[in-house]
This record gives structure tokens, C-alpha cells and sequence, in this order.
């Protein structure tokens, strides 16, 4: 690991710059916003004969792009191979993939490229430690919901909307309908600002949201006519210490509502030092803590190399029912159709948890924990009404990424003489409609195999793609 930071040599910075060396960091000295060149940091030339990732993850959100744009340059110059470069750029500005997508186009280069948010990987953290599937009830013997999924957010911030966007995408389910309810004490004004960047939200999702104040008579009164209902509950106010008073609240009135389910009331808390002798004590026993720097900076949230090999091989193989070549075109895709394989890729846990299976990555978990748990053949699982059923609910799944991403759906009348159901630039797709109507875009546009076909392959690719990349299927756990 290579450090460039501008260290200032305070006592206060001792100990930062002491645990570095001890892991084995290598600390640079200076301004990275001066870096113009990866070699000329000093860094040794054999360090690029493998892959290097490069994060820029200042609070000057401009300058690492800025940066990081320098970098991609100079990259090309020095010859440094495509393949060995990753750049992973924090922001909080829209439509920055498209820069670093123009780039290596105007470059001819295809180096790899994250643009992520602090409230994404927030809300990806969350769901991944906590994952919606858990607080539905399934039969898997069908591979359906046999509860609904009702979700409470406190606030509608920069974090809660991406909280609600994620929940939509993940929390659709065959058999069991997506409920969301959120409040904050500004809603005319976000909510307007909400259905105008996804404006299909609204049209085919329940969102019901109210202007009270978190702690007001109002709030609590909203909560307890819906509390009987609800499993998950999301605290983001965008202030820690609001969030565990409305928390400390809220988990009181989950007592006295004595409900039978295990209920998450999950509290977005950035400095967890402050009040983690709190979180799942008996004062709050239904609360549990996420969005904490430790937790969101880690590999398997920012790198996700395992979900990226998925994706690309989940892209592949449809390249190739497309017959589109290369079908390992991956460096080549624009941003939005890789985080849409990612999506696809996030919802296998899903798929198998509707199943009783889960996956465990070869090598990352204990085998003493998993050599009484019978390894299946995912194959077995993937038939009859089990496979019918997961098919729509991956067309479900495809329909709330596009629509959560602010696309909209494409009228076959305004299709025109298009031979393509996508219309990329303006975010319109023909195949968003429901599962029975995509036979009539399937003979609109003589796609063969069908649109629905496609969503079964997508579900019957999953074990080929999980062997490929290390994964085994086991039974869960009860």
C-alpha cells in the first residue's frame, strides 16, 4: 500500500504516520494534488508489472477528479498496460462517469474506473450487512415471498435517498409487495426534488411520505400506525447524536408495540466511539449501527472484486446470445451497464436465499463452520415453478434498477422503426413494463430469444457463473 498524503508532523499525527509504517505502507510525503505521475512519486518501476489501484478519496471532491484525470493522461504516456490500472474517484457531483468515459475514449485507453458517493457506499454497506431478504418470510419450495416488505425511513438526505433507491431494486419480491414510508421535516421540498430525478418512483412503487419531524407528535404518530408492519426502520437525520435520541424513541415504541418478528432499527452513525456501548445493549436491543468510516472503506465495499468478476462474466455470457463481439468487452462498457451487472450480480444472494441456499466464497470462510452444511448443486434448484418464479422476480429486479436509476419507459408507439428496445441516451427502454406485457415488445421488435427467455437464462446462469468465480452453494443455515 502506497500513501501520498501531506503530512503535517504534529505530535497529533504521530501515531497515524507510525501505524502506517508498522502495516507495512509506504507513506510519500507530500501533496498528492501536485502528483502528476505515479513514477515520479518515487515508486518503484516493478510495482507496475501488477495491478495498482489508485484512490482518490480527499474531501476536495473536484480535485480528485482533476487528479485522477491527470493520472489516466501521464498513465498513457508511461505506457503503464490498461489491465494493471484501477482508479477509484469519490464525489458528490452526477454524471462524472461520463467524464472519465469520454477520456479514455478521446485517449484510446480503457482503464478501469469507480466514481462512487459517500451515501452509495453508505447504503450499499447497509444492505450488505443487513441484507433486506432476511426480513421477509419465503417458501422455498416455490422461491417466493410469503410476507411483504415494508420499509420506515427518518429523513429523506443525500444518504436516506440512496437508502431508498437500493431498498426498491433489492426488496422485489414474487409473492410479497414493496411498501416504503418516510418522513422528515422538509418533505414538499425533497420530495419534489426525489420523483423529479426518478420519476417512474412514483408511478409504480408505494412511497408514502410525510413532513413531521423526527421527535414531534406527528412522527411518532405516523411510526406507530405503521409499526405493526414493519421489520426495517433506517435512522438518517445526517446527525449522530439526533439519530440515537429519535432511535432510542423509536425502539421504545417497538417494545411497547410488542411485536412477534425480529425488527432492525438500523442508525446511520459516523463516529461509532461516541455510542457504541449503546448499540445492541438491552436499552436498545433492536438497534444496530452502520455507515461507519471503518466498515465503508474496506475492500469489499469499495473494490467488490468479487462482484465485478460476476459481473463480467454475466456479461459475457449474454454478449454472447447477442452474438456481440467481444464478448469480454467489459473495459469497453459505459458506467451505468456495469452497475447494472452489478445490481444483477448483488441479487444472486437474494435468488438463493428465496431457495434456503447461500453463497460462501472458496477459501474466505472457516470450513469448520461449513463441513456439516450439505454443498448442493444449484442446477437442482433451478426448475419448474422455482425457476418461473425467480425469472420474474429478476425481471422485477431489472425493472426497479432502471427505474431507481431515473430511467422511464419507452412507449412502443414512440419506438419508431428503432431495432433496439434501449434508447441509451434518452434513459427509455421498452422492456419496462410488466412481466406479461414483455410478450408484446418481445414481437414488437422480433427479439428471439424472448425478452422473458432472457430473465430465465439470467437465473440459469447463475451457477456457471459462480463456480467461475470461486463460489460454493450450501444449504442455509436455519
Amino acid at each position: 500500500f502506497i500513501v501520498l498524503e501531506c503530512i503535517d508532523h504534529e505530535e497529533e499525527n504521530a501515531d497515524i504516520v507510525q501505524k502506517l509504517r508498522e502495516d507495512r505502507f509506504i507513506l510519500i510525503d507530500r501533496d498528492w494534488e501536485d502528483i502528476t505521475s505515479l513514477k515520479k512519486c518515487g515508486i518503484p518501476a516493478r510495482m507496475f508489472s501488477k495491478e495498482v489501484h489508485v484512490f482518490a478519496l480527499s474531501e476536495a471532491y473536484n480535485k480528485n477528479v482533476k487528479v485522477t484525470l491527470g493520472l489516466m493522461a501521464q498513465a498513457k504516456k508511461d505506457r503503464i498496460a490498461e489491465d494493471k490500472l484501477h482508479f477509484y474517484i469519490s464525489t458528490s457531483e452526477e454524471g462524472i462517469e461520463k467524464i472519465f468515459e469520454t477520456t479514455n475514449l478521446e485517449n484510446g485507453t480503457s482503464y478501469e474506473f469507480k466514481v462512487f458517493k459517500l451515501a452509495d457506499i453508505t447504503a450499499r454497506q447497509l444492505f450488505q450487512t443487513y441484507p433486506i431478504h432476511d426480513y421477509i418470510d419465503v417458501d422455498t419450495t416455490t422461491a417466493r415471498a410469503t410476507s411483504d416488505f415494508n420499509l420506515f425511513i427518518a429523513g429523506l438526505g443525500e444518504t436516506s435517498v440512496e437508502i431508498l433507491r437500493k431498498s426498491i431494486y433489492l426488496g422485489q419480491f414474487i409473492g410479497g409487495s414493496y411498501r416504503a414510508v418516510v418522513a422528515d421535516e422538509d418533505m414538499s421540498r425533497k420530495k419534489g426534488l426525489l420523483f423529479n430525478q426518478y420519476p417512474e418512483l412514483k408511478t409504480h412503487y408505494q412511497i408514502e411520505t410525510y413532513e413531521s419531524q423526527p421527535g414531534s407528535e406527528a412522527f411518532f404518530e405516523v411510526l406507530e400506525r405503521n409499526i405493526k408492519g414493519l421489520r426495517y426502520i433506517v435512522v438518517a437525520l445526517e446527525n449522530d447524536r439526533r439519530n440515537i435520541e429519535t432511535a432510542v424513541e423509536i425502539q421504545r415504541l417497538v417494545k411497547r408495540a410488542q411485536i412477534e418478528k425480529d425488527v432492525l432499527i438500523a442508525v446511520h452513525i459516523r463516529k461509532h466511539e461516541e455510542f457504541e456501548h449503546l448499540e445492541g445493549t438491552d436499552i436498545l436491543p433492536n438497534v444496530r449501527f452502520f455507515g461507519r468510516s471503518s466498515e465503508l472503506f474496506t475492500e469489499s465495499i469499495i473494490i467488490n472484486e468479487s462482484m465485478d468478476r460476476m459481473s463480467r462474466k454475466m456479461n459475457a455470457l449474454f454478449n454472447e446470445i447477442y452474438h456481440i463481439k467481444p464478448a469480454d468487452n467489459w473495459g469497453t462498457l459505459d458506467a451505468f451497464t456495469k452497475e447494472s451487472n452489478r445490481s444483477a450480480a448483488a441479487n444472486f444472494a437474494t435468488k438463493l436465499h428465496l431457495l434456503g441456499l447461500e453463497m460462501v466464497e472458496r477459501g474466505k470462510a472457516d470450513e469448520r463452520q461449513v463441513s456439516d452444511r450439505k454443498r448442493v448443486d444449484l442446477r437442482d434448484y433451478l426448475t419448474g415453478e422455482r425457476l418461473f418464479n425467480l425469472g420474474m422476480q429478476e425481471h422485477l429486479r431489472w425493472n426497479a434498477f432502471h427505474f431507481a436509476s431515473g430511467w422511464t419507459t419507452w412507449q412502443l408507439k414512440d419506438t419508431g422503426d428503432s431495432k433496439k428496445a434501449k434508447d441509451l441516451k434518452n434513459k427509455r427502454h421498452a422492456c419496462l413494463v410488466t412481466w406479461d406485457e414483455l410478450l408484446e415488445v418481445t414481437r414488437h421488435f422480433n427479439q428471439n430469444p424472448s425478452y422473458q427467455d432472457l430473465d430465465f437464462e439470467q437465473v440459469k446462469n447463475i451457477p456457471m457463473i459462480l463456480e467461475s468465480v470461486g463460489y460454493d452453494v450450501l444449504e442455509r443455515e436455519d
